[in-house]
């Protein structure tokens, strides 16, 4: 934090040495996505009052509003690839979960659709398919969306909740997902082999 505002801290994640700090321009910075490229990084943040979702360059450190609207952004990804912007946003009293061109921030897509809250998604490259979580049956469980098809496929069924499920590298030519978990009070950390399907 510097005065009433948060800072960005840039870290070497090989030694963890910081490499910059960038003091922020808006208010309750949060949330850091930084690019494959290393270049910019996505954050949320306030103006005025009013949540939205920035892009600033590491560099330059010039700030990109890339909303500038009156709906709550949250949650933003980078796909590996950084040719789009995954991220949730409040719509008629939902969550649901969008994608944005970050070369052109006017082009934005709905992808969920939910009479509950969808949240906290993850693009796979290497399925098309978003994983996220969602509280259909009013606990946070972990989901995916197959951006070809539309289908929806629930991993998990727990009476806690499951929240920001990240696809990692397959082990021994098996899926695996790591993802953080309230139970007895508690926020927990887990990796585990993607299981079966719950029926939905």
């Amino acid at each position: 934090r510097t005065g009433k505002r948060r800072s960005l801290i840039v870290i070497d994640a090989s030694d963890g040495d910081r490499l910059k700090k960038i003091k922020m321009s808006v208010d309750q910075a949060g949330s850091p996505s930084l690019s494959p490229d290393g270049r910019t990084v996505l954050f949320t943040g306030l103006v005025n009052g009013q949540p939205d979702l920035f892009m600033i360059d590491v560099e330059t450190e010039a700030i990109k509003n890339l909303t500038n609207n009156t709906l709550y952004e949250k949650t933003p990804q980078w796909s590996s690839d950084g040719k789009w912007i995954f991220y949730t946003s409040r719509i008629r009293s939902r969550d649901q979960i969008m994608r944005m061109n970050p070369a052109n921030p006017n082009q934005v897509e709905q992808l969920t659709f939910s009479e509950y809250d969808s949240t906290s998604p993850y693009y796979d490259q290497a399925t098309d398919s978003i994983y996220y979580a969602a509280d259909r049956n009013g606990v946070y469980n972990l989901y995916r969306l197959d951006l070809k098809t539309g289908d929806k496929i629930q991993y998990t069924d727990v009476i806690g909740g499951n929240f920001s499920p990240v696809a990692i590298m397959k082990d021994k030519g098996k899926e695996r997902i790591a993802f953080t978990s309230f139970f007895k009070g508690q926020y927990r950390f887990f990796v585990m082999d993607l299981p079966t399907a719950v029926a939905m």
